[in-house]
This record gives structure tokens, C-alpha cells and sequence, in this order.
């Protein structure tokens, strides 16, 4: 349901299970089309519009719907969509290009990435020679047909408001994770480069690297050579280890080249995206498919590759990856599939009954959960694996440390991570989950940290005038009386990006915060580790005020050479141990930027620096 906010499209009560194909085997070209059938008849008389009764309207109101995209594997979008496979000759649904067989083989040549000379293909096309399909009188010339245009007709065709060329995405994780990311490995074990030894050597650097929430961790994919590896474990594969176990397992240029493929992973994967990143992590895929040629043969090159092309119309055409990537569809894969059954005839009805329990559970128990007793509301959360909603709906307690409730601006909340001319209090409404339901007992503040909160006090309400706090001006002194109790927090939740206290947990204690330098006005990223995180709270004009902070030790600069060493690879080399701390360790959490994932590096000189790794920031889930 797309026009749902995203962090709620993908819970169980609002996923729409239309149907499951029979087994045992996958259905083919010519059988996809009835299984499609009773859908698209729901869809044509959704997109005229039906009457149905709604919470908010009792009575009846008016309701449609459109199909937006089908996201698929490349075999599945082909099927559903009615296109040929990527063993054709006309391989691609998006453009025109005509492959040609490998000398002396039965295999396609993908091979090509000069994108500008494509021809883009046409609904209008599409339609004309899925209709002249439709029609063909023997399967000897829809064979033919299929051979010149690539297309076959799908029950699809009958929305004629859709678009098959442009409303097939490109997945972003098949194409790139399950789909390139796998192959490299493939196509560096049969050229020798990754033995048994390598491998686990490789292993034993990862075991090294710290890894924040949110990420899979390698524990022993690596030396196993990457068995039954999923989509989470190659992103994290490409992301944070691969440019640190690689660097000496690799040729340089086969290294180099694998840069260009990770530096695009960085510019795409994230939960936002800019025009000028998409365009040039375009440019970096094309390189990279043309290097690729000339380090492992034509032959070697995927239809995924030349779909790399046209990532790039996926994104402008449906936003960042997260609005359209297969993941949460996966998992929804593999939920059915654990669905227990007795083994017999009818498993797909067996999957769709239980599937629907689960998610009717869910919504009774959001509905009800004030009339229901707790041990029916546990049993319940149980058996289908929700929690209601009856703890976050409830007012939150000042007096208990969490923040008041003032509305929640995603605009400021951005302006503050990203803008360090913006004043930040650190007593702006954070999101509504940030903060554990739970926080713990009023503890005292160190002296000289508590001194530092005082200097920040100071210098946030006397240098603007803070509107969303009072107005005018705010005199720390006589009127304002700055308490040295606070309640340590071990870990919060800003926009799906998990941050932990580094006193309990050091995976995701590694921030990234921005600031303007000393001398100048330029914008400077500053790496650290979070000590603990807090609120506090302060008593302004008679209105309590609830900030929460992180406590950061910040890592010494790189001294040794005017330039980072190893920026090319998108990575940054820092000093061992931290700096010494003062009035910039008190940080509003609004301001963290980033986390980011820490390894150490051994220099030529035998010296140790911390090795940071960026990873894309959050901005929404």
C-alpha cells in the first residue's frame, strides 16, 4: 500500500497476500497468466472505483487503486510482466538492445555499456507487440515474434493505465547484492584468488571490524566461502568488509574495480538519495562494467549487468532504493516458508490461512488492546509475533525523563544533523520511538562533565532566540537553575538508526557528528565513540524542558600526511585514542549525522590507526 508512510507499508496487517502458486515446481510462461487472471480483474473494477465500508466512513465510501510497479527477480519480472528471459536475445525490457551469442557458444553476450546509444522501449511498443502475440495463430510464430520484439502478452497488458517498460523496476537487491556482489566472489575463485588460506585470513580481519545495528555480521561466511549467504550478508559483504579483507587478497586493478562497485553501493543504498548521487553512481557502474570487460572477457558479464544501466530509471522513476527494494518481501518469503504444515496436498492454503491469522491478530489487538486483560494481550502478541500499541499511545512522563510532547519536524530534525550553523537545545521533539519506554534511575553527573553541560546551557539559549523553546532570549543564571542529575539512557532510535551507549555496547557507540571549524566556516566531520547518552532536565520560565544529549569521547586527527591515505577507497584513517574532553563531548543527539563501523589498520611503520568506515545515513525508515 504505497501511499502508506513507509515504516508502515510492510507490517503484516497492511501487506495484501493476493495469492500462492502452487508447487512443486515454478509456473511457466504460459501458465503465469492464470494465476494473473482473477487478480487484474479485481484490479480493472478497483481503478473504477467500488464502494466499501472504513473505519472513518461506516456508512460506505469510494475507493480505487492502481498497480504501481512489480518488483521481482529478473525470471519472475519477465513471467509476470511479458517479457522474455535473459536467455533471449532480447534480454532487456527497458531498451532496445539486441544481444548477440558468444562465438562458439549457445551463451548471450551482455557485454556493452556505452548507455547513450540505447533506444528506450515504449509502452506504446509494448502494447502494439503484445497484442500482435496475442493474436498469432500457431506458437511457431509467436515464437518468431518473441525472437524479434522480446515481448509476449500478460494479463498486465489489460491495465491499460499501466506501464510494463517503466513499472518493472530494476531491484536494487538482486541487481547489486544478490546478483554482482555474488558473481565477484564466483569469478575470483575460479581465477585462484581466493584459496582456502586467503579466505580465512580474510575471515580473521573481519572477526576485527565492529559492526553497528542493523547490519549483519560475517561471523564465518567468509571463511566458508560465502555458503547460502543472504541478501543482508551481501550488503554488509559490500558496505563494511570487503574493501578491508580485499585490499591484499586482490590484484590492484580487480581491487580498483571493486572500488567503483562499493562506492556505488554507498551513493545508492541509503534511505535517501540526491539527483547529482544517482547520476553519479550511474557514471561508476559504467566504468566499472567496462573495466570488467577488459579484466574477465565479455564473456563473463550478467544480465544484471547491463541492468546497472537502468537502476538509475528505477530510482527516478520510484525514489530511494528503500521505497522499492525487495527486502521486506523476503523476509515475508521466508516467514511462510517456516509456517509449519503437515507435509500433504494443500500447503498454499495451509500458508494462507495462517498468514492472514497473524496479520487479523495484529490488527484486533491494535484495535482492542484498552478493552483486552494483559495476559490475553501477551498471548496474543505471541502467537502472531506483534506488539500492540497501547505502551507508545500513552502520554509520556516528564517527570520520568522523557522529552514533553511537542510536535515532531522531520525538516528540523534534518536541519539539525546536517547544519552545524543551526542552534540545537537538544530539548526538540525528537521521534516518537526514540527514546526506551523505561529509562533508568537518576543518577549524579561527573564535576567536570557537569561543568561542560553548563557551558552548553550557556551557549545554546544565550546565542539565538530559541522560538520552538520561549520566546526571547533565555539567561542561564539566577532564573535558570542547571541540575547536575541525569538519567543514562543505553540506547536509542533516531529514524530506524539504532546509536548505544559504548558503556553497555560498542557496536553502535561509533558516531560521525559535523562542525564548523575554528578558523573558518568550513563544515568538518568528526568521528567518536559514545560514552553514555542522557536526558536532563532544566526549568525554564516555570515550563519543564527535557534534553537528551550523547556523551562523546572524540578520536585524535591523522597528522602524519596532508591527506587521507586511503580516501580514495572512501575510507579514513584517525589516531588511536581519543582527545582530550571538554564542552564539545556534550552533543545533542539531534546532531549525530551517522554511525559508522571501526577496525583498526596496520601502517607500513608498524603503527596502529583507527580505520573508519562510513555507511549511508538514515533519514527515514
Amino acid at each position: 500500500m504505497n501511499n502508506l508512510p513507509r515504516e508502515e507499508r510492510m507490517k503484516p496487517e497492511n501487506i495484501i497476500l493476493v495469492g500462492i502458486m502452487p508447487g512443486p515446481k515454478e509456473a511457466k510462461i504460459d501458465q503465469m497468466n492464470n494465476f494473473l487472471e482473477p487478480l487484474v480483474d479485481e484490479l480493472v473494477e478497483l481503478y473504477g472505483s467500488i464502494t466499501m465500508k472504513t473505519p472513518e466512513f461506516p456508512n460506505g465510501t469510494s475507493i480505487r487503486a492502481a498497480l504501481m510497479c512489480v518488483a521481482c527477480d529478473i525470471p519472475a519480472a519477465r513471467k509476470t510482466a511479458g517479457f522474455t528471459g535473459f536467455a533471449s536475445t532480447n534480454a532487456c525490457h527497458v531498451c532496445k538492445h539486441h544481444f548477440t551469442v558468444v562465438a562458439g557458444t549457445s551463451k548471450i553476450n551482455y557485454s556493452g555499456f556505452n548507455h547513450e546509444n540505447w533506444v528506450s522501449q515504449t509502452k506504446e511498443e509494448n502494447a502494439t507487440e503484445a497484442e500482435m502475440w496475442f493474436c498469432a495463430e500457431s506458437d511457431a510464430e509467436r515464437a518468431v515474434l518473441e525472437k524479434q520484439h522480446g515481448t509476449h502478452f500478460s494479463e498486465l497488458h489489460c491495465l491499460y493505465y499501466f506501464d510494463p517498460v517503466r513499472c518493472t523496476i530494476v531491484d536494487p537487491m538482486h541487481n547489486l547484492f544478490l546478483g554482482t556482489a555474488k558473481r565477484m566472489i564466483s569469478v575470483w575463485k575460479d581465477l585462484r584468488y581466493l584459496p582456502t588460506a586467503v579466505l580465512i585470513r580474510m575471515q580473521h580481519l573481519a572477526n576485527g571490524i565492529l559492526v553497528p545495528p542493523g547490519y549483519a555480521v560475517l561471523s564465518t561466511k567468509i571463511e566458508s566461502g560465502f555458503p547460502y549467504t543472504k541478501a543482508d550478508e551481501w550488503r554488509s559483504w559490500c558496505l563494511i568488509y570487503s574493501l578491508v579483507v580485499l585490499k591484499d587478497a586482490l590484484p590492484e586493478d580487480d581491487y580498483k574495480n571493486w572500488t567503483l562497485f562499493v562506492k556505488t553501493c554507498q551513493k545508492l543504498t541509503g534511505p535517501s538519495v540526491t539527483y547529482s548521487e544517482i547520476d553519479s553512481a550511474h557514471q561508476l557502474l559504467r566504468e566499472f562494467g567496462k573495466e570488467w570487460e577488459t579484466l574477465y572477457g565479455e564473456s563473463s558479464i550478467t544480465p544484471n549487468m547491463h541492468l546497472h544501466m537502468h537502476l538509475r530509471e528505477s530510482m527516478l522513476n520510484f525514489g530511494p532504493v528503500y521505497a522499492f527494494w525487495l527486502y521486506s518481501f523476503e523476509r515475508y518469503n521466508g516467514k511462510l516458508k517456516n509456517i509449519k504444515t503437515n507435509h500433504r496436498n494443500g500447503l498454499e492454503v495451509t500458508f494462507m490461512r495462517v498468514f492472514l491469522e497473524k496479520a487479523f491478530i495484529g490488527s484486533f489487538l491494535r484495535a482492542y488492546s484498552t478493552n483486552l486483560s494483559s495476559p490475553l494481550i501477551e498471548f496474543l502478541e505471541g502467537i502472531a509475533q506483534v506488539k500492540s500499541n497501547s505502551d507508545s499511545s500513552s502520554p509520556l512522563n516528564l517527570d520520568a525523563g522523557h522529552p514533553p510532547a511537542l510536535p515532531f519536524s522531520l525538516a528540523m530534525f534534518q536541519q539539525a544533523a546536517t547544519n552545524p550553523w543551526y542552534n540545537v537545545t537538544g530539548s526538540e521533539a525528537l521521534p516518537p520511538t526514540t527514546l526506551p519506554i523505561k529509562l533508568q534511575p537518576l543518577t549524579m553527573m561527573k564535576d567536570d562533565h557537569y561543568q561542560w553541560l553548563f557551558e552548553f546551557y550557556v551557549k545554546a539559549y544565550r546565542s539565538t532566540s530559541v522560538s520552538f523553546c520561549v520566546v526571547g532570549r533565555i539567561p542561564i543564571g539566577e532564573d535558570v537553575f542547571v541540575n547536575n542529575r541525569i538519567q543514562k539512557v543505553k540506547k536509542i532510535s533516531l529514524l530506524g538508526q539504532e546509536y548505544c551507549s559504548g558503556e553497555k555496547k560498542k557496536c553502535g557507540s561509533f558516531v560521525r557528528v559535523l562542525f564548523l571549524e575554528r578558523t573558518n566556516d568550513d563544515v568538518s566531520e568528526f568521528p567518536g565513540q559514545i560514552e553514555y547518552l542522557f536526558t536532563h532536565t532544566i526549568k525554564i520560565g516555570g515550563v519543564k524542558r527535557v534534553s537528551t544529549f550523547a556523551f562523546i569521547k572524540w578520536f585524535p586527527a591523522y597528522h602524519s600526511s596532508s591527506h587521507q591515505p586511503l580516501a580514495d577507497q572512501g575510507l579514513q584513517l584517525w589516531d588511536k585514542g581519543f582527545m582530550e574532553e571538554d564542552a564539545s563531548c556534550i552533543v545533542p543527539v539531534h546532531r549525530l549525522h551517522l554511525c559508522f563501523v571501526l577496525t583498526t589498520h596496520k601502517m607500513q611503520s608498524g603503527t596502529q590507526k583507527h580505520l573508519v568506515i562510513p555507511l549511508p545515513r538514515k533519514v527515514v525508515t
